[in-house]
């Protein structure tokens, strides 16, 4: 028996939908019907998405074009009467009470939804007081099938919503008689997640906690989102912070419109979220009055390290043990001795008979590095490369680097003077120098062959690694010259530290029979320097241990 409801009502269909879970129904694509709770009230989700009732409509009883919805507006294909439930409409179903719309006589309406709606439900209950069939689809053809729905009391949910990038353009229902459509909910406007991983990222690196790692538009709402970040490497999700995104909305989202959020990581989640090398999936997972979550792949490398030991005499000149004062040593020795002759005369070198004076004078001085700080020139260094993958040390490269020593000589008489340089390269060893496991070794033994049984240059270096990426180290130096460490990770100087500071000295305290003495009781490991420090991966440019002076040789 045909019954006309009071006033008529409304609504021809309403289109696309926003992800979830389905109920029973067709799919096709990503598009998906759910009519699972039937005549019941409409659930709080549909899918994965929080669902929004629309408002209160309100425009007057009558034809309209459309109506306004949480999202955007909703576009009618043709004029549907706007009614209410118990004012035009005389049954609906679970006690709502709300606005309908009547399909003015058609067996056929349909419904645009906003742009990006990923989840839509409409109810529908044929004019008549009896059962009839209808049929709701989505633009792509996902359908929910013919479902009988009765005319009285009866009204029936269907429900349709999108995965992945897809969204609900539009709705259509038909039925073989005409019907209202009404109580319509949205999914707060297709809230869309973009996973942002970071690049080029280390072993222990820590992230900037002001650089977003995932980012998310809501078409509708601006505010109650939280986030959480999942790194992928076994701490689980954490808490994110949700701002807004400003002008810094990445393209492939803010090309949609709507709210842009950025989501950061906090600073407790920032530091060191990988400890060991491979590839991770960064999940970004958004809930509020909307929810979605994306996840993309992040590469994590070794971390590279370089440490760098040396030793440098930080004064000009230093006392030169086979003539600590002028006139110590005899020209004609030191031409035995392989001394150049710097242009002088030989004929001067050939000494008096006693008691005569010797009348030409040598006067001699090894030559220094002239820096107190680590940069500059070196007597000896090992350099030491390798990565770390996070539980073990790999690729391991040595690099001894001896120096040349340089013996500043003079030879004078009278007001006469000729000066040169004699010059040779130092021998070097690095007996311990290498990695493996966690740990590593850098060392140097190194003696000026200008000077025949010359004592080393000695300095050596352990460090251990921890599974966060914490090096602890210990050293022994000699006591002369200074020694230092510059440790860099990843091609960023962490820091530099003094191992044994010689300059406490002073350039005069390394000359004549006075400095012979200082500068032998640091070479003959008389005194040394021996200490530990840590380094940690989140250092940068920072000036570590530093041995202060005070040293018995000072």
């Amino acid at each position: 028996m045909h019954r006309f409801r009071f006033l008529l009502v409304l609504l021809a269909t309403f289109a696309s939908l926003a992800l979830a879970d389905a109920g029973a129904a067709l799919a096709s694509g990503s598009i998906f019907f759910d009519g699972s709770p039937g005549t019941g009230p409409p659930p709080a989700t549909l899918g994965p998405y929080t669902m929004t009732p629309f408002p209160a409509d309100p425009q007057p009883f009558g034809l309209v074009g459309g109506v306004a919805g949480p999202t955007g507006n909703v576009a009618f294909g043709s004029a549907m009467y706007h009614t209410r439930i118990g004012v035009g409409w005389a049954t609906w179903s679970h006690g709502y009470t709300g606005d309908v719309y009547w399909s003015n006589g058609a067996t056929t309406s349909s419904a645009a939804l906003p742009g990006g709606t990923k989840a839509f439900y409409l109810y529908a209950e044929p004019n008549p007081f009896a059962t009839f069939q209808i049929t709701a689809y989505a633009q792509d053809g996902t359908s929910s099938g013919p479902i009988a729905v009765d005319g009285y009391a009866g009204a029936q949910y269907f429900g349709f919503y999108a995965t992945g990038s897809d969204s609900i353009a539009s709705v259509t229902v038909t039925s073989s008689i005409d019907f209202a459509i009404g109580e319509f909910g949205i999914s707060g406007g297709g809230l869309e997640v973009l996973a942002l991983p970071p690049s080029g990222l280390h072993v222990d690196d820590s992230l900037d906690a002001s650089k977003p790692v995932g980012a998310f538009v809501d078409q509708a709402s601006s505010s109650g989102y939280q986030a959480t970040v999942d790194f992928g490497s076994g701490n689980g999700a954490q808490a994110g912070v949700v701002v807004p995104a400003g002008g810094s909305c990445p393209p492939s989202l803010a090309s949609s419109g709507g709210n842009c959020f950025l989501v950061l990581p906090s600073i407790a989640a920032a530091k060191s979220p990988y400890l060991q090398a491979g590839t991770y999936q960064l999940t970004i997972a958004v809930s509020g009055p909307s929810s979605g979550s994306d996840t993309a792949p992040v590469s994590v490398q070794n971390s590279g390290y370089r440490i760098d030991l040396k030793a440098w005499i930080p004064y000009p000149l230093v006392v030169d043990p086979l003539n600590p004062t002028p006139g110590f040593l005899s020209p004609a020795v030191a031409l035995a001795l392989g001394w150049p002759t710097c242009g002088a005369p030989l004929a001067l070198f050939v000494p008096l008979p006693p008691p005569a004076p010797a009348l030409l004078t040598a006067t001699s001085f090894l030559r220094g590095d002239t820096h107190s700080a680590f940069p500059g020139s070196f007597r000896v260094e090992t350099i030491l490369q390798f990565e770390w993958t996070g539980t073990q040390l790999v690729n391991v490269l040595s690099t001894p680097n001896p120096a040349v020593s340089n013996r500043a000589i003079t030879y004078s008489i009278f007001l006469k003077s000729w000066s040169c340089d004699m010059s040779a390269l130092a021998t070097m060893t690095t007996p311990t120098t290498g990695a493996g496991g966690t740990s590593f070794q850098v060392d140097y033994s190194s003696a000026t062959p200008l000077v025949p049984f010359a004592p080393t240059i000695d300095g050596h270096l352990n460090g251990t690694f921890a599974s966060d990426g914490k090096i602890s180290l210990d050293f022994l130096t000699d006591g002369f010259p200074s020694h230092g460490v510059s440790i860099a990770r990843n091609g960023v100087s962490q820091q530099v530290d003094i191992l044994n500071d010689a300059s406490c000295i002073g350039q005069a305290g390394v000359l004549g029979f006075a400095g012979l003495t200082r500068t032998g009781l640091g070479l003959t490991g008389a005194v040394t320097s021996v200490g530990s420090f840590t380094d940690t991966p989140d250092q940068t440019g920072t000036s570590g241990f530093s041995q202060p002076p005070g040293f018995p040789i000072c």
